[in-house]
């Protein structure tokens, strides 16, 4: 984006303090956007459909939210006003529990889904085609979380899972990465994972390291 762009650019940014993220200090520039495209950032004369004055403000990138639990307000209204209106453009789901998958003996939290919304989705993949669908105006990360893959596979018992309910819960996070989880998530101190053993959590989170995830 150092190079003023030929063509107009959809929305012009002017005067304002640019922080770009990168460490350094803020600087007066420009910022410009095509589509969802930041184009150009510079003091270059660029032509544009709209210009906002940005004097006395800083212009910066989003921020990332790395642990809210947004799955049911998104679900409910894909605006997500309280994030983006404080700045964030970026939230991570998925802390312990997620929105799926939703299997077997696991009934859904009232954090995740709850009137009015009908939960009419059952894995992670699921609940992101029903965001995408709905519209919403943040972007999404989701871990799936380690307590809803053993609420899946073996419900909310608190005893050692069997050969077959580990084999289970790791299926489920293999189909949860292909999907688009970012990693796997415990809450330790909670029901559900307050049942694992230290050996449990390594086998389950070797499974989500080995598709990438963290």
């Amino acid at each position: 984006a150092q190079v003023p762009p030929a063509a107009e650019a959809d929305l012009l940014i002017v005067g304002g303090k640019v922080v770009d993220g990168s460490g350094g200090p803020w600087r007066q520039a420009n910022v410009a956007v095509k589509d969802d495209t930041i184009v150009y950032v510079g003091n270059a004369p660029v032509k544009a459909k709209k210009t906002i004055n940005a004097a006395g403000m800083v212009v910066s990138p989003g921020f990332i939210d790395m642990h809210e639990h947004s799955e049911f307000g998104l679900s409910f209204d894909g605006r997500g006003l309280s994030m983006v209106t404080q700045g964030v453009t970026t939230g991570v789901l998925g802390e312990h529990l997620s929105a799926g998958p939703v299997l077997g003996p696991a009934v859904d939290d009232p954090m995740m889904v709850t009137a009015p919304v009908k939960r009419s989705w059952t894995t992670l993949g699921g609940f992101f085609d029903y965001l995408t669908k709905k519209g919403i105006g943040m972007n999404v990360v989701s871990y799936v979380g380690a307590g809803q893959v053993r609420a899946s596979a073996m419900g909310y018992e608190n005893r050692t899972p069997t050969q077959a309910e580990m084999a289970k819960m790791k299926d489920l996070i293999v189909q949860a990465m292909h999907q688009g989880a970012f990693g796997l998530s415990a809450g330790l101190v909670y029901v559900l994972n307050s049942s694992d053993t230290t050996a449990q959590m390594i086998e389950l989170a070797k499974v989500a390291a080995n598709l990438g995830g963290i």
